[in-house]
């Protein structure tokens, strides 16, 4: 996709949004304010973007074992969940799946540890999703525009610090929209994609290294083709391999979010949300998933 085209485009409808509204804050109709569309939410205050130069190590693994579906016992591993399915606003035919490379349930007697990792839609999304678990740590550590690779980097200060002595340490990790987007390592979607899902996997080790117990990732939504390209290609990689993370939440097929163009659930870029995209993004979704690890 065209490299000059785009920056005109977005801002044309950035004017016209500001135009329609006569203002540029879209906090109650642009959920996860966009880092592609010009018009940015702020992130949390503690959050710092630290050297973006840090690349992704060459680990693909193919042979990791696809994760089972959420809600069935892992015998490797001892987790028990509940499907999002017994919520009364969950998404049943979302997938939200358990990996066989988690060791245990998170142990949260003491009170459980969340971190939500990624770009503006998580930056968007973790207020609402903290807000359901009151006897857990809740800590946004979404930052606008941020890729897989930076977040490798900034993760040290700003995700590890974080990491408990117990074992309800959970991060979970919703990014690569930036990736694809900026063509990040290719201007071929698929191998774009492929270096994208490469990345993650060296996310994914580094937080496991740190000392987090589960480590989850969030698929994502279906994406404005004429904007971002291989989404698809980069959840079917995660699906299929896990990208050795121990919770899969598989907003990706959820048919209440297939449609990007959407008016009443998605925002005019065809990427980030409307509240009503939100509600069944977090509530039928990721917080089914949190509280079936036993997140409270």
């Amino acid at each position: 996709m065209g490299q000059l085209i785009r920056p005109l485009t977005y801002v044309l409808w950035a004017v016209s949004v500001c135009v329609a509204v006569s203002s540029c804050s879209l906090a109650t109709t642009n959920a996860g304010g966009p880092d592609i569309g010009g018009i940015t939410t702020t992130p949390s205050p503690n959050n710092t973007v630290g050297a973006l130069s840090a690349q992704p190590k060459d680990n693909h693994d193919n042979t990791v074992a696809p994760p089972t579906l959420f809600g069935e016992l892992v015998e490797q591993s001892g987790i028990e969940t509940t499907s999002p399915s017994t919520s009364t606003n969950s998404s049943t035919s979302a997938s939200n799946d358990v990996s066989s490379n988690s060791k245990q349930r998170p142990d949260c007697v003491d009170g459980c540890n969340l971190v939500m990792e990624g770009d503006s839609l998580t930056d968007g999304f973790s207020g609402w999703v903290c807000a359901e678990f009151a006897a857990t740590s809740c800590n946004n550590s979404g930052i606008v525009a941020h890729r897989v690779d930076q977040m490798i980097e900034t993760a040290l200060d700003d995700v590890d610090p974080l990491v408990g002595s117990g074992t309800g340490d959970v991060v979970i990790l919703w990014a690569g929209t930036n990736d694809l987007w900026q063509e990040h390592y290719s201007e071929d979607p698929i191998a774009n994609a492929e270096a994208i899902y490469d990345a993650i996997i060296t996310y994914v080790d580094d937080r496991r290294a740190a000392g987090w117990d589960i480590v989850g990732i969030v698929t994502l939504p279906p994406l404005n083709p004429d904007l971002v390209n291989g989404d698809e290609h980069l959840n079917n990689l995660i699906r299929q391999n896990s990208a050795r993370a121990d919770l899969i939440i598989d907003v990706g097929a959820d048919p209440k979010l297939a449609d990007p163009f959407d008016d009443f659930l998605r925002a005019p870029d065809g990427v980030h949300f409307k509240d009503p995209g939100r509600d069944v993004t977090v509530y039928g979704n990721i917080v089914p998933a949190l509280k079936g690890l036993g997140l409270k």
